[in-house]
């Protein structure tokens, strides 16, 4: 996204996972308002948690204002997203009120609707699980506990033609945008460089 751009997180309180993500999104803003930080802003991700009872639903997604791309909301969630997607009629209602959402599991519904997905690549999470397994078979001794913990890749994944259709080619990094030209490729995919 343009550094500029407010990127909202939606998460629900007292929901281990999102817990656990919002530690790392308060430590990515101390980060980004650090001095030294090339792309400073205080705060770079917005947090908005709601109780564990509210499910998010498209009543707290904001439709976007295209006269002032960067004043409006991408959201993002880790999970409140997808579920709002899977309801029947919500990928309509967000294409067609061009919402900015990127949930963060794929399937085509989900891309089609968003244009943008971010997701653990399935196949490393398959093989990180299988690795600790045969650890364990080869020592049974061994305890999990002192394993080192591996963060799987996330991958991203682009539908240009509902990007453009929704505007929110806006707010992307224009190098990035472009660097997915391809022909005869409806959606390009970006890995995460850790």
């Amino acid at each position: 996204m343009k550094p500029d751009q407010r990127l909202v997180f939606l998460f629900n309180e007292n929901v281990i996972q999102d817990q656990i993500f919002k530690k790392d999104l308060e430590t990515l803003n101390s980060d980004f308002a650090a001095a030294s930080s090339p792309n400073r802003r205080v705060p770079r991700f917005e947090i908005d948690m709601k109780p564990k009872e509210v499910p998010i639903d498209l009543i707290h997604i904001q439709k976007p204002d295209l006269t002032n791309p960067s004043a409006s909301p991408v959201y993002f969630a880790w999970y409140g997203l997808d579920n709002i997607l899977s309801k029947n009629g919500n990928c309509v209602d967000i294409f067609n009120n061009k919402l900015w959402v990127v949930p963060s599991t794929y399937s085509y519904a989900n891309l089609k609707a968003a244009g943008m997905i971010v997701s653990v690549d399935d196949q490393l999470v398959g093989e990180l699980g299988s690795n600790i397994v045969l650890k364990k078979i080869d020592d049974p001794e061994l305890d999990l506990a002192q394993l080192p913990v591996q963060q799987p890749k996330f991958r991203t994944w682009i539908c240009r033609k509902t990007v453009r259709e929704n505007h929110l080619d806006q707010s992307i990094r224009p190098e990035i945008f472009e660097a997915s030209q391809r022909k005869n490729h409806p959606w390009v995919t970006f890995d995460d460089a850790k």
